[in-house]
């Protein structure tokens, strides 16, 4: 990712879990971001605005034009354990989709729905197995009618586009790991709970990599939680056990 393509990219809000305990460790963020390579000799600062470090509640808040895996890429330089709490304008729904190798071909991954506005939303998504075969691949993101994954891709239904609230398909990407797709139009209190697909087009042929459900989502400052309900375990080490398998 380029800084021209930085610099034409607005600036929005994250918040992440940072296992800050000292001011050390503050200082560790501090260097990670400052020697980023991602910013080429640039002011980082051009690209990361307000940012700031909470040692009581362990979050690292900021607004920046990056996307917000590349954001926790570097944060996680600083040899913390960092993981991605919440982004986008809180006055407005997010929306999450996690993929969970429904269809049984190892690819896993998330596409979050961070709210620029009501109705404009920035998309970004990690994936791990989509195959990596150069240019040969292309790949599109779309919403369809039904939020059921019993028979997928069928039961998902055909693509739900409705003028106002979505256009059905999202956007297309090369990158098999990362992509980021910028002002989409979408009403998303009417996509919750549909489903979001990922399709493959090779050589004109077009097959289902990954399907999921539409989910609500927590924005900036309104994901208090650092321990999970179910096991008390810490976000941290729920993170390693999810690494480790």
């Amino acid at each position: 990712m380029t800084n021209k393509e930085l610099t034409n990219i607005q600036l929005i809000p994250f918040e992440f879990a940072v296992q800050v305990t000292c001011e050390k460790c503050v200082c560790k963020i501090t260097k990670a971001i400052e020697d980023a390579p991602e910013f080429e000799n640039k002011n980082y600062m051009n690209f990361i605005k307000n940012w700031n470090v909470n040692i009581p509640t362990q979050t690292f808040y900021c607004e920046t034009s990056l996307p917000g895996f590349k954001m926790l890429e570097i944060l996680r330089r600083s040899g913390l354990e960092v993981r991605l709490k919440s982004a986008g304008n809180p006055s407005h729904p997010a929306a999450v989709t996690e993929f969970h190798d429904v269809l049984k071909n190892g690819v896993v991954g998330v596409v979050r729905f961070i709210p620029l506005s009501r109705l404009f939303y920035v998309l970004e998504g990690s994936f791990a197995g989509l195959p990596d075969e150069s240019n040969e691949n292309r790949y599109s993101v779309s919403i369809h009618e039904f939020g059921d994954l019993s028979s997928p891709p069928y039961s998902c239904g055909p693509v739900f586009a409705l003028e106002g609230v979505c256009d059905g398909l999202l956007g297309h990407f090369t990158s098999p790991t990362a992509f980021y797709l910028s002002n989409l139009n979408m009403d998303m209190s009417r996509l919750i709970g549909r489903s979001c697909v990922i399709t493959r087009t090779k050589y004109g042929v077009k097959e289902v990599a990954a399907v999921g459900i539409v989910a609500r989502s927590a924005g900036v400052y309104e994901n208090p939680k650092m321990f999970c309900t179910c096991d008390g375990l810490s976000i941290f080490d729920e993170q390693k056990l999810i690494d480790k398998y």
